[in-house]
């Protein structure tokens, strides 16, 4: 009688934990380079990439970006597609009174249009824009989304090539990337990039699946000895 209860209240439990899910992105390609940007000119990298797919609609578009590098405040960085078209980077850390930018070494990050506004990155992790990371920027980041020209942008400007520009625009066909080091001093490379849609329905863990199975085997047997 024990292992009856027992057995019947595990049950549900385990139906439940097995409908545990993760949200998967769905990748529509990665690309890795080793191109040098051109530096100090407004005449950057404008790279031609190609996407095929089954989808037919971008619900909720995330980009890689990485960039091997002396000085991000340098850097300038745009996709188009169809209508759509965002600014990832546009001198981050350039204000009026610091219009050459953040001085720190490279970035190898992802944008998203929920997360923090990456060009004001040194204020959310540091609390002040002239503490210099030292490294490497990571992490999850907005894309810095002013229009402005890269030769007066200011962290006042207004975001309005976000992300969003790209929901309902059919992912196939023809992209642009396009990177500029726009000050001279510092060199950089572009070494990867990467277009996923982030909407893509929850897919149960493999983990789920074999819990689930172990608990209809166990129910099994107790229910044949039972019998």
């Amino acid at each position: 009688m024990k292992l009856r209860l027992l057995v019947n209240n595990m049950l549900p439990a385990l139906l439940v934990l097995c409908s545990a899910s993760v949200a998967r992105a769905h990748v529509f390609n990665t690309w890795s380079f080793n191109a040098a940007i051109p530096d100090g000119t407004g005449g950057g990298l404008a790279i031609p990439l190609n996407v095929t797919s089954e989808f037919n609609s971008i619900s909720q578009l995330s980009v890689s970006l990485s960039i091997k590098g002396e000085y991000n405040g340098d850097l300038y960085a745009y996709i188009t597609h169809g209508s759509g078209y965002a600014v990832l980077l546009n001198r981050v850390g350039s204000t009026v009174a610091n219009p050459y930018g953040y001085g720190d070494p490279g970035l190898y990050v992802t944008f998203a249009d929920m997360a923090s506004d990456i060009h004001n990155y040194r204020l959310t992790l540091n609390g002040n824009q002239t503490q210099p990371l030292g490294v490497a920027l990571t992490g999850i980041w907005a894309p810095d989304g002013r229009a402005t020209s890269p030769e007066s942008v200011s962290d006042t400007d207004a975001r309005t090539a976000t992300l969003s520009s790209f929901d309902g625009v059919d992912p196939n066909g023809s992209w642009t990337l396009y990177v500029a080091d726009m000050s001279p001093g510092g060199t950089h490379t572009l070494v990867g990039f990467g277009l996923s849609d982030n909407s893509v329905q929850a897919v149960p863990e493999p983990s789920m699946y074999m819990l689930f199975g172990l608990g209809l085997t166990g129910w099994f047997f107790w229910r044949k000895r039972c019998a």
